[in-house]
């Protein structure tokens, strides 16, 4: 794979196939603007559906991530799945 792409990264574990379709996508420019343009239009619907409901603030962003922020909300109510949670606690 490093002679493929000219990149030097660490070798893992993936099969043949997965390794075909990771250096086809990396080539395939177009299909990142596609996915980019894609990304762009879902993260403005969701903030935009988000700021509709009451007592809720969603910060535009550029990254890949929009930060959320409930204006009421009692923090010792609030119950996070464990997933959620496993982000925020070492």
């Amino acid at each position: 794979m490093r002679r493929t792409i000219g990149l030097d990264l660490p070798l893992f574990r993936a099969s043949g196939i997965s390794r075909e379709i990771a250096i086809a996508a990396v080539k395939d420019q177009e299909y990142y603007r596609a996915m980019k343009a894609e990304s762009n239009a879902v993260r403005a619907w969701f903030t935009d559906e988000m700021n509709k409901l009451e007592d809720v603030k969603a910060f535009w962003s550029e990254s890949n991530f929009v930060f959320v922020k409930l204006l009421h909300a009692d923090a010792d109510r609030v119950m996070l799945p464990p997933y959620v949670s496993m982000l925020f606690c070492p």
